[in-house]
């Protein structure tokens, strides 16, 4: 007998078909090393977050969750695009994550 799907396995489709999409939103990161889909957060949306420490990260996007053996850990560090940054923030929404992240400047 099929599984039939839930709601949240078609909310969890479109957020790789739909919102992360390269040919619509999104763009090309590479993220710990891996080269994932993500959609960048802009500095206006960003400013309008009501998550303070969302709003002052250098870097915020979206990604996959599906992306990640494990969810990221704030406090942790991470590699995007070659550079290492703190992870301040991550929001899990459905399989779609929000990733605060700051300079590391040690």
């Amino acid at each position: 007998m099929a599984h039939k799907k839930a709601f949240k396995d078609f909310v969890e489709q479109d957020v790789t078909t739909v919102f992360i999409n390269v040919n619509e939103f999104g763009e090309q990161a590479t993220v710990n090393g891996v080269m994932m889909d993500v959609v960048p957060v802009l500095d206006s949306l960003k400013e309008k977050s009501v998550d303070k420490k969302l709003a002052e990260c250098a870097i915020v996007f979206n990604v996959a969750a599906a992306n990640f053996e494990h969810i990221p850990i704030p406090e942790r560090y991470m590699k995007y695009n070659e550079e290492e940054y703190k992870i301040e923030v991550v929001h899990n929404r459905v399989g779609m994550l929000t990733i605060g992240l700051s300079r590391n400047d040690s």
